[in-house]
């Protein structure tokens, strides 16, 4: 639909008249009818009864009138490029199961607060699988470990470090993470999972620790149940927490010097909501600064 038809529509209803309409217009009588009949075979009725002095709206051109305000006035609001606030509608976040039980709760309580609009929807999968739907956009951004490889067109901010620890029941003898690995049987986090998973084989392959595996399990909570109860010993994060180890476990540093995992946020750089995952880079950045 051609917008100054329609314009020319509402003065022509406003003067009553054609002639009035084009004095108004800077246009002649016959432009004006021109573009009130191409708009009325777009919409397929006569909008005027020509058969009246001056010409009567038809019952099809005062439902026409009727709409014809509302659809200039999203035209005008689309002409000044008016987009709704980033800080309003739906964000979609994806994160691993290990920050989204450490540090991620206490930064998207900042976040929410500090955008209260915003409909966060939260999807949890291993780093690779998240880092594939944030390049085709299924993901606003995601919250994970760093990995060896920024793809191009990504970008990446580092929020926090966190010392990587061997956790072992309480009395376990030993005072090195070797030691403790010798003395128990060993908890593997999933080997294809990228900081932790990883960062230990890596680790263990450099260094020529050999371990026997108890278990292969996918969350921290899990391994550190097993750790509680006496069954073996595991490498995890010393996660930004109240409370990270649970009763009867105790921990020292793990890998020759001490590793740790980089936590950060991963997003597209030509990101319609970039302003929300600076926010949320904010928010977790307070998180972990927090006691």
């Amino acid at each position: 639909m051609d917008i100054s038809n329609l314009e020319t529509f509402l003065v022509v209803a406003r003067h009553g008249s054609f002639s009035e309409a084009g004095r108004a217009l800077g246009l002649s009588r016959s432009g004006v009818g021109i573009r009130i009949t191409a708009l009325e075979q777009e919409l397929g009725h006569p909008l005027f009864d020509r058969g009246t002095r001056p010409p009567k709206l038809t019952r099809k051109g005062r439902f026409v009138l009727d709409h014809a305000r509302e659809m200039l006035a999203v035209w005008a609001r689309m002409k000044r490029r008016e987009t709704p606030s980033e800080e309003t509608g739906l964000f979609n976040l994806g994160t691993v199961q290990t920050v989204m039980s450490g540090l991620l709760p206490f930064g998207l309580t900042r976040f929410l607060d500090r955008f209260p609009q915003v409909r966060l929807v939260i999807r949890t999968g291993l780093a690779d699988e998240l880092d594939a739907m944030v390049r085709r956009g299924e993901l606003d951004a995601a919250v994970q470990p760093q990995s060896d490889n920024i793809h191009p067109g990504l970008t990446w901010q580092t929020i926090c470090r966190e010392p990587l620890m061997i956790a072992a029941p309480e009395g376990t003898a030993g005072t090195t993470d070797a030691d403790l690995l010798s003395a128990q049987p060993f908890v593997r986090y999933r080997r294809i999972a990228w900081g932790l998973g990883r960062t230990t084989e890596q680790e263990f392959a450099r260094r020529g620790i050999e371990v026997t595996t108890l278990a292969e399990v996918d969350s921290i909570e899990a391994a550190l149940n097993l750790v509680r109860n006496g069954l073996g010993v595991a490498v995890v994060p010393w996660r930004r927490m109240h409370d990270p180890f649970p009763a009867g476990v105790r921990c020292v540093p793990f890998g020759d010097p001490p590793l740790s995992r980089t936590l950060g946020v991963l997003w597209r750089e030509d990101s319609a909501g970039s302003g929300l995952v600076r926010g949320l880079c904010e928010a977790l950045e307070d998180a972990a600064r927090a006691p």
